[in-house]
């Protein structure tokens, strides 16, 4: 069931809270994300992984670059309620200057059990890319329409279109399974494991990506990330991050070196965003943390 951290992790990863949001729908376990902003400046999509297969509603016209791992997919305009399909397991990420309004709804894979069937799956779905696709818009325009007007029965409406999405998904975009192996183990081994933590300390510093984590263990971001959580309980971003927040807390209990020095040399790109990284991770900011009793 997404909590705190699932919320927190995407608030990070965006720099902003959610314009509105529906958690964990009752029999398909969606999350709705409504993304909005109205500024016309530099704006980039900090990388993110998702367990969840990811159906974006682009609710008005912008221009954006989108990347998928280490692989640009998209640059130029996107029109009116375009429509991505992002699979599960692989970073994402994208950048734009202009004003955007993104409707993402995120469905686990308890979304299409709840229609195909209990122990049906992983499905694999094909990309319409910033494609037009009728009912993917006018499902999307009715839950936005209902979480916009509330009352009663809010989640059981939106739960309900939800699973149209579903079915319709599997109708229309539904590629037959090619590349899982038989003997795909469950989790990670341990020294397969040791191998990513080993890479995950020496780039600390650094940007470090998921494909390149997937690398050291030597399996495709799909495969990464799910071993991975499973061996870890974490998603390889998560795990990531709280490295990062565990050599952060050394550094500022140290007290040598400010908060901005702390955040470059663990990894953050700026203040800001360790800032915010670490509020939401430790509960309070690091000058505070630093500053505290030890």
């Amino acid at each position: 069931m997404p909590g705190a951290d699932f919320m927190q992790e995407r608030q990070a990863g965006w720099g902003m809270r959610p314009a509105a949001a529906l958690l964990d729908l009752p029999s398909t376990g969606t999350s709705v994300i409504r993304w909005s902003r109205e500024l016309t400046s530099a704006f980039e999509m900090r990388p993110l992984l998702s367990d969840h297969t990811i159906v974006s509603l682009n609710l008005r016209p912008m221009r954006a670059e989108a990347w998928l791992g280490q692989s640009k997919v998209w640059a130029g305009p996107i029109g009116s309620h375009a429509v991505r399909i992002v699979p599960p397991g692989v970073e994402r990420r994208w950048s734009t200057t202009d004003p955007f309004d993104l409707l993402h709804l995120m469905l686990p894979p308890r979304a299409f059990q709840s229609v195909a069937g209990q122990g049906c799956g992983p499905f694999t779905l094909s990309d319409p890319l910033y494609g037009s696709d009728t009912l993917i818009r006018q499902l999307g325009l009715q839950i936005l329409d209902a979480m916009e007007g509330g009352g009663p029965y809010l989640t059981e409406l939106a739960d309900g279109l939800c699973r149209a999405l579903v079915a319709h998904l599997l109708r229309r975009y539904h590629l037959p399974a090619a590349s899982s192996p038989p003997s795909l183990p469950r989790a990670l081994s341990p020294a397969r494991l040791r191998r990513v933590e080993t890479l995950v300390r020496a780039r600390l510093a650094e940007e470090l990506t998921v494909a390149e984590m997937a690398d050291a263990a030597g399996y495709s971001e799909f495969h990464f990330a799910r071993l991975f959580r499973a061996a870890t309980g974490r998603t390889p971003y998560r795990y990531l991050q709280e490295a990062r927040i565990a050599r952060a807390c050394r550094l500022l209990r140290d007290g040598r070196a400010g908060v901005l020095a702390v955040a470059l040399d663990c990894g953050f790109k700026d203040a800001s965003h360790f800032s915010r990284v670490f509020r939401a991770q430790m509960g309070i900011t690091p000058r505070t943390y630093r500053d505290g009793p030890a």
